[in-house]
């Protein structure tokens, strides 16, 4: 976004507003190069449990089952609704953890998604999170993974306990064994993110929340609206919305996506959610 907006504002006629970094240095890996941990973001994605999709290799790209895209908007007073559930010392042990939006709408569209799916409870279900990882070093994923079943039954603070214990995983050290992996990993694909990563019973979402998108003027005004271009099963993005409202755009196959927009509408939300839903469409 600083490209781009920096690219809109020259095209108006003003200074850049950021000079171009171009030092690689800090994503260089040790020499030797000296993993510590063992990354499981680079391990293959889950499988279904009992699958009648014909989707036993995790690396397919395209789903059996159509696909759908849907935008959904949680008002402000929703997102406050969730973020007191979350707050609630009978449900959380760690009361005076601040949790951040991304990690509670997260937290709640993960176990929306996995009673959707209708996945059996002994299905394990992997959430993939991207990190702002410029304070940490590098920008890379953590995969907290749970039984489906344990999932959906847990109170949802403890769900978003779960999404920030392996956010805060993400430090210098590990990141910095990341770095030293990816000089040299054992499955050279397996730390490429292809679309058959997040598919069910995986979810991936990732958060626009503060991406800068309403300054990128390039002479004939602000941006009206702005979304992905394209997603595939299992991807969602949270970004704002209007008046303080929240907004995911997230692919889905039919079925579950009929399921989801109803699931996302109860009491967890603390009220209805307006939605609308795109062209079906088959990825």
């Amino acid at each position: 976004m600083n490209f781009i907006n920096t690219w809109s504002d020259m095209a108006r006629g003003l200074p850049p507003i950021a000079t171009p970094f171009l030092d690689r240095t800090i994503l260089r890996a040790r020499s030797p190069p000296s993993p510590k941990f063992h990354h499981t973001e680079n391990d293959p994605p889950q499988t279904l449990i009992n699958n009648n999709n014909d989707l036993k290799n995790p690396t397919q790209t395209v789903p059996k089952n159509p696909t759908t895209m849907s935008i959904v908007t949680f008002t402000p007073d929703q997102v406050r609704a969730l973020t007191k559930k979350c707050a609630n010392p009978s449900n959380n042990n760690n009361s005076n953890v601040r949790y951040s939006t991304y990690q509670i709408m997260t937290a709640h569209i993960w176990r929306c998604a996995s009673r959707a799916r209708g996945l059996a409870d002994d299905q394990p279900t992997r959430l993939h999170i991207s990190v702002d990882g410029r304070s940490r070093l590098v920008n890379r994923q953590p995969f907290p993974t749970v039984k489906a079943g344990e999932l959906v039954s847990e109170p949802i603070a403890r769900t978003v306990e779960r999404i920030r214990r392996a956010i805060n995983t993400m430090d210098d050290e590990y990141l910095r064994s990341t770095v030293d992996y990816l000089e040299d990993p054992n499955d050279p694909a397996g730390v490429m993110q292809v679309p058959g990563t997040c598919r069910s019973p995986n979810l991936k979402i990732i958060s626009w929340i503060r991406l800068p998108f309403e300054y990128s003027d390039f002479g004939w005004g602000k941006p009206v609206s702005y979304r992905p271009a394209n997603l595939f099963e299992g991807k969602g993005n949270l970004m704002h919305g209007t008046d303080g409202s929240l907004s995911l755009v997230i692919c889905l196959e039919e079925g579950a996506m009929a399921a989801f927009r109803k699931l996302v509408h109860d009491d967890d939300v603390g009220g209805r959610c307006s939605e609308r839903s795109a062209t079906s469409s088959r990825l």
